[in-house]
């Protein structure tokens, strides 16, 4: 390390095993989704071949004990947590392959939603990634995978028949896409148990000001959840909607507004 200064408070560096994408770290079979460390400073490196680059020395936050694992030992010599980004694999030494540079959010961005004007819609998945593997029955708008008859809804369009096809591959839930893939290269849409939809009223939207080539600026909207417990053990949060699973079970589905009429 040829050189150190002071990262600016806010910085974290965001660290995935697959790939960015939608915004986000995507999911990839057998690793976890993501992982965000706190920046402390930045880190100028020399290599043994002489080249130089910039690095990053990251930690754990103690607010990551309100929601995640706790912190241990993590340097048996230095009994230190404080390491650099381009060394952090994860808790298993082999989750993550590289990382992003998150800046802080610039403050006063979250504005207050009028109650109904914005609703998030949550559902269970009819098919997760636990069933990868298993023997799927399609039939109309019932399945029977490992042994259980579901009656389903399909938000895209409804596949043909299967009968005892393999489930090769299953896309998360998330507003982006989400789909599942058999054996024979068949495709369709994660589709969802019926009677098991639940909508919240969204509370707060926080918005970039960026406007993309298609006119439309990026917007995420915020709920406020809580973990169980006393005391310390227990923080109240805003978080954000798509990534809130209710009740252990349902996954965000998409999002639905108040009907409003034109004025031609």
């Amino acid at each position: 390390i040829k050189q150190l200064w002071p990262a600016a408070p806010g910085y974290r560096a965001l660290f995935a095993g697959g790939r960015f994408d939608h915004a986000r770290p995507q999911w990839q079979t057998g690793l976890p989704a993501d992982e965000s460390l706190h920046i402390v400073s930045w880190a100028l490196v020399e290599y043994r071949d002489g080249t130089q680059r910039v690095d990053a020395i990251v930690q754990r936050d103690l607010d990551d004990t309100r929601r995640h694992i706790g912190i241990f030992p993590e340097h048996a010599q230095l009994k230190s947590h404080l390491q650099l980004a381009s060394e952090y694999t994860g808790p298993r030494t082999s989750d993550f392959a590289h990382w992003v540079v998150v800046p802080p959010t610039a403050p006063g961005k979250l504005l207050p939603i009028s109650p109904g004007s914005v609703r998030g819609v949550w559902k269970q998945p009819a098919i997760t990634r636990e069933d990868i593997g298993s023997q799927i029955w399609i039939r109309g708008n019932t399945i029977i995978a490992n042994g259980e008859t579901l009656l389903v809804e399909w938000g895209g369009e409804k596949p043909d028949d299967v009968e005892g096809a393999t489930i090769d591959y299953v896309m998360e839930v998330s507003e982006e896409d989400s789909h599942v893939r058999l054996s024979g290269d068949i495709f369709f849409d994660v589709p969802s148990i019926v009677g098991t939809s639940t909508e919240l009223d969204m509370a707060f939207a926080s918005v970039d000001g960026c406007t993309n080539e298609g006119g439309r600026i990026a917007t995420k909207f915020f709920i406020p959840t809580s973990s169980h417990g006393t005391g310390e053990e227990s923080a109240t949060q805003l978080a954000d909607a798509r990534e809130v699973i209710i009740d252990g079970c349902k996954h965000f589905w998409h999002f639905s507004g108040a009907k409003r009429e034109w004025v031609h």
